[in-house]
């Protein structure tokens, strides 16, 4: 007795499953309206879509008018779905697509809330005009490179002009220098330190326009480079590279430039940035904005050059100094006089 009544209960349950999956006919009706003016959208186009959007079948528009106006657009499609779930789908030339969600169950009716269908956003745009333009900054690994052609400066501007418009970097009125917040340690004129680390020398001297680019990095001592590993602490440096038609000139002046011993600190500095010569229309642009560094690079010139002109009149007239004739010499010879005359000394 108790199998059969098992069974039966099993095949009730078959049944009821069986009942509930099989498809039926389900009728879906809706309104459509503008979502601002609340007038009915006879021309919108409506579809009944399954859950992963492929689309059942469309909805037919029914138009109800008074006073020869229309007042309310109706949509009516009748699907067949064993779906508990359905979507629809309504669009319309200008204006967004509306996507609404259908919770069917076990109903044959169902009846959609209104569907309100707001225009598109048209932006008229004038003329663009599309110019290209160069990276100011980028990373080549761990060093930040700033491509010093790409900023517009005014005419007679320096480097320390050039410095404040770079992104991320901030330059106090102490000549301190920041790189996102970090402060940098030295400057460097071709990897190279410069001047004992007198970085507003090299800022207020150098025009902006020699300058081809401006690296940021950790750089290690000597001594870890020989030895091959750290030993001292890095140091974070800005490294200023010249332009290929500047390097020659600039650099070697500034290497070989010469000061007489009595003049201020950073008179080679001076005479050699003096000798760089500006292209034409650069070069009256910084006499006019900045004359008084142009005077003071031209005294320093001048006063190296008398300089070199007395060490040259001093080696000049120092004679050498003669021997004593017949007088022995530590290498075992005699010298006869100041001129380099051997002879065999005698037995």
């Amino acid at each position: 007795m108790k199998r059969q009544l098992i069974t039966i209960i099993l095949a009730l349950a078959a049944v009821c499953s069986m009942w509930a999956q099989q498809e039926r006919v389900v009728t879906i009706t809706g309104d459509v309206k503008d979502g601002f003016l609340k007038t009915p959208l006879t021309d919108a186009k409506v579809t009944i879509c399954r859950a992963d959007s492929s689309v059942l079948d469309s909805a037919r528009m029914n138009i109800y008018i008074r006073d020869d106006r229309p007042f309310l657009a109706v949509y009516s499609a009748k699907v067949t779905t064993d779906a508990n779930t359905l979507l629809v789908h309504a669009s319309l030339k200008g204006y967004d697509d509306v996507w609404q969600r259908v919770g069917i169950g076990k109903q044959t009716e169902v009846e959609v809330p209104t569907i309100e269908m707001r225009k598109m956003r048209e932006i008229d745009l004038g003329e663009v005009v599309v110019k290209a333009t160069r990276v100011k900054m980028f990373y080549r690994g761990d060093t930040i490179v700033y491509d010093a052609t790409a900023f517009k400066l005014p005419d007679g501007s320096m480097l320390d002009a050039l410095i404040r418009q770079m992104p991320g970097v901030t330059l106090n009125e102490a000549g301190e220098i920041f790189v996102n917040g970090r402060k940098v340690d030295e400057l460097l004129l071709g990897s190279r330190s410069f001047m004992r680390g007198n970085k507003q020398v090299l800022m207020e001297n150098l025009p902006y326009y020699t300058v081809q680019n401006i690296k940021v990095y950790d750089k290690q001592s000597d001594k870890s480079k020989a030895l091959g590993y750290d030993v001292d602490p890095k140091q974070y440096v800005m490294d200023v590279n010249l332009k290929q038609e500047y390097q020659r000139g600039y650099i070697a002046n500034v290497e070989g430039g010469i000061a007489p011993p009595t003049a201020p600190e950073g008179a080679s500095i001076l005479s050699s940035a003096a000798s760089i010569v500006p292209p034409s229309g650069q070069r009256e642009q910084c006499e006019r904005v900045a004359p008084h560094r142009r005077v003071g690079q031209l005294d320093a010139r001048h006063d190296a050059e008398e300089y070199a002109h007395h060490k040259k009149r001093r080696g000049r007239n120092r004679l050498p100094c003669k021997r004593r004739q017949g007088e022995e010499q530590p290498d075992g010879l005699l010298h006869l006089d100041h001129r380099r005359q051997r002879v065999k000394k005698p037995l």
